[in-house]
């Protein structure tokens, strides 16, 4: 019985030892798979994306295309080619006859290609809960209403070998994002929602590092 007891006391202060000592908190860079071989790809051709929903703002294709194309360029050594290949309709994204026979392209060629709807509205918002004292008595706003500004966009990118006419790599992103600012362009708030799916879609497709939070125990 006594043997018992000491080996419960043992035990117990163990156990508080090891609860007095908080743990260590580390960011570690963690490096990840790319999906493609990068080093076996000659040329990656920028074929433009199909426009779910017509956009008259600015020439949104011509704009997307730029931006990966600026984006490759510092990413890749084989070349890119703004070569654009027309569409028969929404569901040739996932033909691999009509990509293979567009393409005339043998093996180390790539086609970055997709889907894209980018909508604009205009939303109202009752100032309730946002009035300030000054705004009453002769400071009173005459409209009680504020305008705001909501930019959407959903991009379904693929990556497809200009050999075989097959995706080796697809995803769907979609960002939003509401403004007050009716000077904020369209064009300035697309390149905002593409700097939030940048890190996502360059992360898996080239590998790179991500910070994970670890905890290190120490005796």
């Amino acid at each position: 019985m006594r043997k018992n007891r000491l080996l419960l006391v043992f035990i117990a202060l163990g156990l508080a030892a090891c609860a007095a000592e908080a743990p260590t908190k580390v960011n570690l860079q963690v490096p990840g798979p790319a999906a493609l071989r990068w080093d076996e790809i000659k040329t990656v051709i920028l074929s433009g994306f199909f426009l779910d929903l017509e956009f008259k703002e600015f020439d949104l294709n011509k704009t997307l295309v730029g931006y990966f194309h600026d984006e490759l360029k510092r990413r890749i050594r084989g070349s890119i080619e703004d070569t654009p290949i027309a569409w028969e309709n929404a569901d040739s994204l996932s033909s691999s006859d009509f990509w293979k026979s567009r393409s005339g392209r043998g093996q180390g060629t790539l086609i970055l290609t997709g889907k894209v709807r980018y909508a604009q509205e205009t939303r109202k918002a009752l100032l309730v809960g946002e009035r300030r004292p000054i705004d009453e008595g002769p400071f009173k706003p005459e409209n009680p209403w504020t305008e705001r500004r909501a930019y959407t966009l959903k991009l379904d990118l693929a990556i497809i070998d200009a050999q075989t006419g097959q995706s080796v790599f697809r995803k769907e992103y979609e960002e939003a994002v509401a403004t007050e600012n009716l000077k904020h362009t369209a064009e300035f708030a697309l390149y905002e929602l593409m700097a939030r799916i940048r890190p996502r879609v360059f992360r898996v497709l080239f590998g790179a590092e991500r910070p994970l939070d670890r905890y290190l125990l120490s005796k």
